[in-house]
């Protein structure tokens, strides 16, 4: 949310909001469950059907554009109803 309003009011002038992640998936591995990583939909489809047809459990990772932005937004001085 704080990149997205860098983005939105200070014209891309970016400041302490690099998203990084630890490898979900090897964490999954190091406690002995199984994960898959999404990087689109179809992917994602793929995984979801694949933990409704397993009986354990799978983490499921998935991939977003850091450049995501994240809408309804409230701004300041706004009442939000």
């Amino acid at each position: 949310m704080v990149r997205q309003w860098q983005e939105l009011f200070y014209h891309g002038r970016y400041s302490s909001v690099k998203m990084s992640s630890p490898d979900f998936t090897a964490l999954a591995a190091a406690y002995g469950i199984e994960g898959a990583l999404a990087n689109n939909l179809d992917e994602a489809d793929s995984i979801i059907q694949q933990v409704f047809q397993q009986n354990k459990p799978l983490l499921m990772v998935f991939d977003s554009t850091e450049e995501e932005n994240v809408y309804p937004s409230s701004f300041s001085k706004c009442i939000n109803f």
